[in-house]
């Protein structure tokens, strides 16, 4: 008869076990730790790049912002003319000067301020990658002062476009598809105004001074946020 014989097991000390349980715990935290040096890294490079996206935003809004208040600063004084030209009723003056301020008075200035950088971030949940809650308060309030700006504008174009009608029906538009060219349109004179049609178009182009006025103070705001930003996201980068 056959006889099996049962391998010997060698018995290990406490040492020995203590020794191998040792070896995986290091081995489990090592693995740990180097995740987490991973993720860091990973994070800090995430950071970087939403930060310098954002920073080249910030300064391509504060050039875009110095060119509209130049060109704002020429375009108001002319509105100024115009109204007080109405509200004188010396309109039939000098009809070339109406023209080439109604041309400057009627311009839209469309301020082409970028929001895409940050957009980005909150829609791809970047916002955990930037450090520090005073940061991101601060890039929503820009943000907020944008839209702020944005939404009052489209409400005043909403409100001139329901006068528009009336007013083409007043003005003598026949030449303006040389308007915002270099050559001054001829009008023919106008008709004796009602004191109505007067106050519309005094109201008219008067809208267009207040909203000027009223974007150079929102733009200076802007500016002002978005200067302040770019120090604090230069300092995050260095």
């Amino acid at each position: 008869m056959e006889v099996h014989h049962h391998p010997h097991v060698e018995n290990k000390n406490f040492k020995e076990y203590f020794l191998e349980f040792l070896m995986i715990f290091l081995a489990v935290t090592m693995g740990f730790f180097a995740e987490n040096i991973r993720e860091y890294f990973a994070e800090n490079k995430n950071a970087k790049e939403y930060l310098e996206a954002f920073e080249n935003e910030l300064k391509q809004n504060e050039t875009s912002i110095q060119t509209y208040d130049s060109i704002c600063s020429l375009i108001l004084p002319m509105q100024d003319s115009l109204v007080n030209i109405f509200f004188e009723k010396k309109e039939n003056k000098d009809l070339k000067q109406i023209s080439r301020l109604e041309i400057r008075a009627r311009k839209v200035l469309n301020v082409p301020l970028q929001t895409s950088a940050y957009t980005q971030i909150v829609s791809s949940g970047g916002l955990k990658y930037i450090p520090g809650k005073t940061l991101k308060d601060s890039m929503a309030r820009y943000q907020g002062l944008i839209q702020g700006y944005l939404k009052y504008n489209d409400l005043l174009f909403q409100q001139r476009s329901f006068l528009l009608p009336t007013i083409a029906s007043i003005e003598d538009n026949h030449d303006s598809s040389v308007a915002g060219s270099d050559t001054i349109p001829k009008i023919m004179p106008y008709p004796e105004l009602t004191q109505r049609e007067r106050r519309l178009i005094i109201t008219y182009y008067r809208h267009y001074y207040i909203q000027y006025k009223n974007d150079q103070k929102s733009l200076k705001k802007i500016k002002s946020a978005g200067k302040h930003l770019q120090e604090m996201v230069q300092k995050e980068l260095e």
